[in-house]
């Protein structure tokens, strides 16, 4: 059985304490807010904005090779699927149809939702925006004047659930961004989602934003809690295949919660252009309120390697290798540096 975001937050509530409205009036949504002591909207994104996604031009060479419903037409069925495939070759996909979502070609939500979201937002300054979908949606318009976002993705059936127990503080948040959002989509690289061939290089990501000087509005990894994650004692040791980190990682908190610690390498980048900085280690640690935990993690050398070209082999740069501990891509963190000497680390 689907529990809805409403039926979750109404279950997880006081009797008659949850009000609710579509938000497809302005004024009825307003009212509401300005009558509520918090308001809350659900939005996002839904199969007819993503989705899978067949333009009709493109499975016009497919149609051609459709078989004949029965052996008995064989002889003269390969002109009715040529015929079938030129007239589907002229095809186009209307928003909303049968053909309709697949690869967004804008990152924000629809227009009718931002306006909602800063209606509500006038009435009602303690507003939170919750949003579903399956990818990165572009927030910078409105993100600064929203005191609370949480990324619900798809959650599943049981998801109204899930997201009561958070907004009404009986589970910490925990989740982490598996990608970076940026501020803008022109920091992006460019897309076509009807190109025959698309060419990815290194630079995508938040390598990109990190290369081209963009922070990013979320950077990836990036995740709040109720809970305040505190690391120190971070010791490093090189050994001859690995590095192995240590560190200890306390919940400074009132709450139990989840954390991933995260480690990013910065190389020394002399020979060839690199990264500044990639993820090549972490854990998730579950802590009570004001609990400690070592924890060690062994980073292959491999993973701070780069790949040659001329001999197959991957090799680690000599030099000074610098590694962050932190909680995403863009934290400062704890910084150790490990000096390495040129290593070649096989095919």
């Amino acid at each position: 059985m689907v529990v809805t975001p409403l039926q979750g937050l109404q279950a997880g509530a006081a009797p008659g304490a949850v009000r609710y409205a579509s938000g497809e009036r302005l004024a009825e949504a307003t009212a509401l807010a300005a009558s509520c002591e918090a308001a809350l909207l659900v939005l996002g994104l839904d199969w007819r904005l993503e989705g899978e996604h067949i333009h009709p031009g493109d499975i016009a060479p497919i149609l051609r090779q459709i078989p004949p419903p029965h052996p008995l037409l064989r002889r003269w069925w390969p002109p009715v699927a040529r015929a079938i495939a030129a007239i589907t070759s002229y095809g186009s996909a209307r928003q909303g149809g049968d053909f309709a979502a697949g690869d967004r070609t804008n990152l924000e939500l629809p227009a009718e939702q931002v306006a909602l979201i800063e209606a509500v937002l006038a009435a009602n300054p303690r507003t939170v925006v919750v949003l579903m979908g399956g990818g990165a949606i572009l927030i910078e318009a409105w993100r600064r004047a929203v005191p609370a976002i949480l990324l619900l993705w798809y959650p599943g059936e049981r998801g109204g659930e899930a997201l009561a127990d958070v907004v009404f503080g009986q589970v910490s948040p925990s989740g982490r961004l598996p990608f970076a959002i940026p501020t803008s989509a022109d920091h992006l690289p460019d897309f076509e989602p009807r190109a025959p061939q698309v060419r990815y290089d290194l630079w995508h990501g938040y390598r990109r934003l990190q290369r081209d000087g963009n922070p990013a509005a979320f950077p990836f990894g990036f995740g709040l809690s109720y809970a305040e994650l505190r690391l120190s004692q971070v010791e490093a040791e090189l050994q001859p295949d690995q590095i192995r980190l240590a560190v200890t990682a306390q919940n400074a908190g009132l709450l139990a919660s989840e954390f991933v610690v995260q480690v990013y390498a910065e190389p020394p980048g002399l020979l060839l252009e690199r990264p500044q900085r990639s993820l090549v280690g972490f854990a998730r640690v579950a802590l009570g309120p004001g609990d400690c935990r070592r924890l060690q993690l062994l980073i292959p050398l491999r993973q701070l390697a780069y790949f040659d070209e001329a001999s197959s082999h991957f090799w680690l740069e000599a030099g000074c290798h610098r590694l962050r501990v932190g909680q995403h891509s863009e934290d400062g963190g704890v910084l150790l540096e490990i000096n390495c000497e040129a290593t070649d680390l096989g095919p």
